[in-house]
């Protein structure tokens, strides 16, 4: 088939969201003839044709209503040139990957495939003042021309995120978690195929006694337990939370914490002066710039990784199962469906008070018993190799395409409502 691909992220040197964008071009390219629209900086997956489609300023992880809107127009001109030039049997939206950020590539007549998509849930109302802390203000003022351009977009998209526009006109929805099979409206249910949303390269991010050389010691070392956290500084991820668990399980055990990451300035300086009012300076460690390359060797000199998020899915998560950690993570979204029981521990969000304890407490048991924390750690890395490997998703993705293929050649056309 030929299949026109929209990725607004398509790169596999940034990882998360680019990387999907990446990973499943490549896997598409292995069987079909594939073109992707994608915008800068992007890679172009072997036996994939690269056409930029600029999105301007943006970050790919959080894409804002003003730049995807841009993308989607830019995208949608260069569609209807493509298609005057060759004809496609398929048009595909990958990333942004969110269910609630519409495309207007479904506006062209080929059928249209979305996914794999994810979603959320929010946990009870008293963790909002924690995960929706307030960020950087806009330097803007309010009248500033970018500044209602972005107002304007925002609505746009969220008439058409509310219209559930992409969902309806989409011939087949792709969906990467539970989470976000149930936001798919029940009506559209029959058009779902569920596919692993992200793989690891476990060849990359093994354990510390799979690294060729002296390998960094986890187990046993008597000094302090080191706990990680590696994802963006938003409110959203937890860090907070975490910063507060930290406080209490080190009234019991001697524990240093690593952070890996970079984010929002404001919320960033919040962490920092909430670190010394909790009287943690010399147990925190700020990494704010690390190469995708170098989380390797961060994986593996830690003990145990730490996730009190309700981010939609987690591939730092999956990368450190797949080094052998074992994971302490909240109960709910991508870290709840991706860690089984036997893997880590899931701490429920019933009460910032309750969370914050019982991480606390879980932090503190698994620093006291290093068999538990080896088999968990051994578990995840078990479950990484079964169940997120890129080469299983490609089949997956591939044996969808099949079907889909099989669908369109030998159905009537679905009709969109």
């Amino acid at each position: 088939m030929r299949v026109l691909v929209s990725a607004l992220s398509c790169n596999s040197s940034f990882g998360s969201e680019a990387l999907v964008g990446f990973k499943y071009t490549e896997a598409l390219a292995r069987q079909h003839e594939v073109t992707v629209l994608a915008s800068p900086p992007s890679q172009t997956p072997q036996g994939a044709t690269l056409v930029p489609c600029d999105a301007g300023p943006c970050s790919f992880n959080e894409v804002d209503a003003l730049a995807l809107l841009r993308f989607e127009l830019r995208q949608w001109r260069l569609a209807r040139q493509l298609r005057r030039r060759q004809r496609f049997d398929l048009m595909h939206r990958l990333t942004p990957s969110a269910i609630q950020l519409p495309t207007l590539i479904a506006l062209q007549h080929s059928p249209c495939v979305v996914g794999p998509l994810l979603g959320h849930v929010l946990p009870p109302p008293t963790f909002l003042p924690f995960l929706q802390r307030a960020r950087q203000r806009p330097s803007q003022p309010r009248l500033h021309p970018r500044r209602m351009a972005r107002g304007l977009a925002g609505r746009f998209v969220r008439y058409l995120t509310q219209s559930e526009f992409h969902l309806r006109r989409a011939s087949w929805i792709l969906t990467g978690t539970q989470a976000a099979a149930a936001k798919v409206p029940e009506r559209l249910r029959s058009r779902c195929r569920a596919i692993t949303y992200a793989g690891v390269e476990y060849s990359v991010f093994v354990p510390p006694a799979l690294t060729p050389g002296p390998s960094p010691n986890r187990i046993g070392l008597g000094g302090p337990i080191r706990l990680l956290y590696v994802g963006r500084l938003v409110p959203y991820k937890g860090l907070e939370l975490l910063i507060r668990a930290l406080a209490q399980a080190v009234v019991a055990v001697p524990c240093t914490l690593k952070v890996v990451g970079s984010g929002d300035l404001h919320y960033t300086d919040y962490c920092r002066r909430l670190v010394g009012e909790l009287g943690l300076a010399d147990r925190v460690q700020f990494v704010l710039h690390l190469p995708r390359e170098g989380l390797v060797s961060v994986y593996q000199e830690a003990d145990l990784f730490c996730l009190p998020s309700i981010e939609t899915y987690g591939v730092a998560l999956l990368e450190a199962m797949s080094c052998g950690l074992a994971v302490v993570v909240s109960d709910i979204n991508g870290p709840g469906e991706n860690v089984p029981k036997d893997c880590g521990i899931k701490i429920p969000m019933r009460a910032p008070e309750q969370f914050v304890h019982d991480f606390a407490n879980a932090i503190v048991a698994l620093a006291k018993n290093n068999e538990l924390r080896a088999e968990l750690g051994s578990a995840g890395r078990r479950h990484v190799l079964a169940n997120h490997s890129w080469d299983r998703i490609a089949r997956d993705l591939l044996s969808l395409y099949d079907e889909i293929a099989a669908a369109e050649n030998h159905s009537p056309r679905r009709s969109v409502e």
